[in-house]
């Protein structure tokens, strides 16, 4: 069995969060997002947003995920991803109850250049990365 390197994403309300969902083959990658923190995308259900969002994304998934409200859960094919609610600076990571080997913060420009969110995230990871839009 492979000994696949676990990924918490910060942000999957955007593009880049639900495509890196999306795009994530743990047999091939070598590592499996399998936990995402974001915020409320909207007043109604969240889940449901960042479902729509993935088959936009990829149509073929249509009748491949599976959403579990009471566990706040999706399951993409075999792969099932935790999701968290709540704002990057604010979210106790002890909520998390677990370390991780990289964070992916896929917010904004503004906040992957904060230095204390960076550290932040480095109590419960091994590294950190940013990636973000950009106008350009």
């Amino acid at each position: 069995m492979l000994n696949l390197k676990k990924i918490l994403l910060v942000g999957c309300g955007s593009e880049i969060g639900s495509m890196l969902v999306n795009m994530n083959n743990a047999s091939k990658d070598g590592f499996v997002i399998d936990t995402v923190l974001t915020k409320k995308i909207d007043k109604g259900n969240s889940l449901k947003s960042i479902y729509a969002r993935m088959i936009i994304l990829n149509p073929t998934l249509i009748d491949k995920i599976d959403l579990d409200y009471k566990k706040n859960t999706i399951k993409i094919k075999k792969k099932v991803i935790k999701f968290y609610w709540g704002d990057i600076k604010t979210f106790k990571l002890k909520n998390l109850k677990k370390k991780f080997d990289v964070t992916i913060i896929a917010t904004s420009k503004k906040q992957i250049s904060n230095k204390v969110l960076i550290k932040k995230f480095l109590k419960i990871s091994k590294f950190v990365f940013g990636v973000a839009e950009s106008k350009n």
